[in-house]
């Protein structure tokens, strides 16, 4: 199976929706997802979310499977926070960083929700409550998550194209989640998602898995409509 974890376009935030260019940079992304194909398609039931993700279905023809748990306003309520009079996503705040990066949190590995100075936060809770909801749709896909092997049993395993369409502050602690890296490592080693962006993890394998990353928050198809891709950084 491969799987695509596909951020939504340019959006407006309120009310909730796409912006013109969002809207342009979602049939750019629907060309290359139909020219790739898709099997099935699931997205947030956030507008921005839906709306990205309607192109690709409409083009190919593909129903959308709902998923409300994907919706960033609840991965806000978790990680959305204020350190030092800053408000914004964790991996946005860049005095917050230095302590998801500091050696103190690291050692902590997997724990590091313990750290005394997150206990005002909400991290484990939003950390588990996404744990538990991955596993489960994974689990609906065929792979089973043994998270103290760090691998995924295939139950019924599948040459399918899955295509999740969701958001860059749920996407972050989701995609941690999948891959089993622990939260700060995976903040403070990856950029946020660009709009439109495209990872693509690939679970193919024996009887038991680990996922690997084939790119991450890929926005190229832009290219070709003449559009500038979002954090993306040119290589000569």
């Amino acid at each position: 199976m491969l799987f695509y974890y596909i951020r939504h376009g340019t959006p407006t935030y309120k009310p909730d929706d796409l912006t013109e260019e969002g809207e342009l940079q979602s049939k750019a992304l629907a060309e290359r997802l139909s020219f790739t194909g898709v099997d099935k398609i699931f997205s947030s039931d956030s507008v921005r979310a839906l709306k990205t993700a309607k192109f690709t279905a409409d083009n190919l023809n593909k129903e959308i499977t709902v998923l409300p748990w994907a919706n960033e306003n609840l991965a806000a309520k978790d990680f959305y926070v204020y350190y030092k009079d800053i408000g914004g996503w964790t991996y946005e705040n860049e005095e917050l960083l230095k302590v998801f990066n500091s050696a103190e949190v690291f050692s902590l590995g997997e724990e590091w929700t313990s750290y005394s100075l997150f206990s005002e936060y909400n991290f484990k809770s939003g950390i588990e409550r996404i744990a538990k909801e991955a596993d489960n749709f994974f689990g609906n896909l065929g792979y089973i998550h043994n998270r103290k092997n760090r691998t995924y049993t295939i139950n019924k395993g599948n040459d399918e194209k899955v295509a999740l369409f969701a958001h860059s502050g749920f996407g972050m602690a989701f995609l941690s989640s999948v891959l089993d890296i622990p939260y700060p490592l995976f903040i403070t080693r990856f950029q946020q998602i660009a709009f439109s962006g495209v990872t693509i993890i690939d679970f193919s394998g024996g009887k038991e898995v680990f996922p690997r990353i084939i790119s991450y928050s890929d926005n190229s198809h832009l290219y070709k409509n003449n559009m500038q891709p979002f954090n993306c950084i040119d290589i000569v």
